[in-house]
């Protein structure tokens, strides 16, 4: 695939507000994609970086105008970045109440090794009903050594709200950033603030990398088929006005395909 040509740095907030097609930032953006209109659109990635391999669609995602229906190991996206120790996930989907891995390389056995490894994660989950709102994560694993044999431990971070009335065909946008330390997880479509979880000191984070998921875990579970409408995968810490910048563009750019995100 012929490399787009790569954005100019310092993008006005007024160009922001007028369709461009890159985000305010595209410093380290390693995967951006939409989802929707046929596979072959929506497996593409839209960095402008150049080198930014496209997604593949496993079994058969089902495709409506603006978003894919995806499953957890039936039907989903893959990608793959090479290891970081930084990694911002931003993900639009659905907001109903359903149970889902939006972006993940979570439940894997370590390679060459024999321990758990829990890797990184964008899911939904918890709450009672749609009145109550569901939790939105953002996790990461961390073991005690570097050995590959020791089984990881989850950290978890986590908002519960209702998202734009938590209703069929409402949709909502979060965030997750990792460091070799800490997770951090925002809903950005209610301007949640921050929350933050760090490992305890002395433990090593799963890796950031390999194969990451769109729509599914590494292994099985009866995940509810859910509506995503993309993602935006960096390989550092975007700052909390990067997250307030990327969202008024996005919010402006769906707006197009007649999503509120």
């Amino acid at each position: 695939m012929t490399a787009l040509a790569i954005q100019s740095p310092g993008v006005s907030s007024a160009a922001v507000r007028t369709g461009k097609v890159y985000p305010p930032s595209v410093l380290g953006l390693e995967g951006l994609l939409f989802l929707g209109e046929s596979i072959e659109e929506s497996v593409i990635n839209r960095s402008p970086l150049a080198g930014k391999a496209n997604a593949v669609a496993i079994g058969s995602p089902g495709v409506e105008d603006n978003y894919l229906l995806l499953k957890n190991q039936i039907a989903y996206l893959q990608t793959q970045i090479v290891e970081v120790d930084e990694m911002t996930i931003i993900a639009w989907h659905t907001a109903e109440y359903l149970n889902f891995n939006a972006v993940s390389n979570s439940w894997t056995t370590r390679q060459g090794g024999t321990g758990n490894s829990y890797g990184l994660s964008m899911r939904v989950g918890g709450g009672a009903s749609p009145a109550t709102g569901k939790q939105n994560y953002s996790s990461m694993g961390y073991r005690a050594s570097n050995d590959n044999t020791s089984n990881g431990t989850q950290a978890n971070v986590s908002h519960t709200a209702v998202v734009n009335g938590g209703a069929a065909g409402s949709y909502m946008t979060h965030a997750g950033r990792f460091s070799l330390t800490e997770a951090k997880h925002n809903i950005l479509t209610t301007g949640s603030g921050t929350t933050t979880v760090a490992i305890t000191a002395g433990n090593v984070r799963d890796k950031a990398s390999g194969l990451l998921r769109l729509g599914s875990a590494m292994v099985g579970g009866g995940d509810d088929e859910f509506r995503m409408c993309g993602a935006a995968i960096y390989s550092r810490l975007l700052s909390d006005q990067e997250l307030a910048d990327f969202y008024d563009w996005l919010a402006m750019r769906e707006a197009n395909r007649g999503l509120g995100v």
